[in-house]
């Protein structure tokens, strides 16, 4: 919680977030029609977001031996979130560094995965 209120606080420079696809049964959260009760529509992903935008990577593929990866990104600013830009924007140093933190957090232990924030 202090990384949430201090943007100087460890921690606070990256934020990690993940959605893994799966089915939604009677009784659980994500089944509750205020959250649209189709949770499970959305693919799974993976994201990191940092002060400059947001990179999100989807998945694509319709089964678990098979991988096939989209990125999506969107940089910080008015428009934020509305329109990807990762085809444009791919090979810049702060995109390049979004992208080596969401694949290095795909597989860290703990302690690894707290230094990622940083």
């Amino acid at each position: 919680m202090p990384s949430l209120r201090d943007r100087r606080a460890p921690g606070a420079r990256y934020t990690y977030v993940e959605h893994r696809q799966g089915p939604v049964r009677p009784g659980e959260p994500d089944a509750d029609a205020g959250s649209g009760g189709r949770l499970d529509a959305i693919p799974s992903y993976t994201a990191v977001r940092g002060e400059r935008g947001l990179l999100v990577r989807v998945d694509l593929a319709r089964g678990w031996r098979e991988e096939r990866w989209a990125w999506e990104l969107y940089p910080a600013g008015p428009r934020y979130e509305r329109t990807n830009t990762y085809a444009r924007m791919h090979d810049r140093p702060w995109v390049r560094d979004l992208r080596r933190r969401a694949l290095a957090w795909e597989d860290c232990t703990p302690a690894q995965c707290r230094r990622l924030t940083g």
